[in-house]
């Protein structure tokens, strides 16, 4: 089974045989502020889709990833979302597009009222 689809070129970098991401990926901090290690831990829980899910292989909790990060477990899609993203905005939460709760690609989110999510 192939792991990654992600197009490759200079600025990629392999984590290991199977998976490789941009390297610019692995430079931005902004609220979760992961460190480069916490960046490649995190992608190392990643299967990248044929679909263009990023399922999370690590720990489930009723469908969803969850990430250990400095003492706590946190869904890893708000990691993801909030590394990338900046803060989740007030009164909203995470939805995934591609209805895969086990989806950690941004470009599958986006935030939504509580409301619209349960519809």
């Amino acid at each position: 089974m192939k792991s990654s689809l992600l197009l490759l070129g200079e600025d990629d970098v392999t984590l290991n045989d199977k998976t490789s991401i941009d390297k610019s990926m692995l430079k931005i901090d902004t609220v979760a502020l992961l460190v480069d290690e916490e960046k490649l831990r995190f992608f190392s829980f990643i299967r990248f889709n044929h679909d263009g899910c990023y399922s999370w292989t690590g720990k489930p909790d009723n469908g969803y990833g969850r990430f250990w990060l400095r003492g706590k477990s946190i869904i890893a899609h708000r990691v993801a979302w909030e590394t990338w993203h900046g803060p989740i905005p007030d009164s909203t939460v995470i939805d995934h597009l591609c209805r895969n709760r086990s989806c950690v690609n941004i470009s599958h989110m986006e935030p939504v009222t509580n409301a619209e999510n349960v519809l």
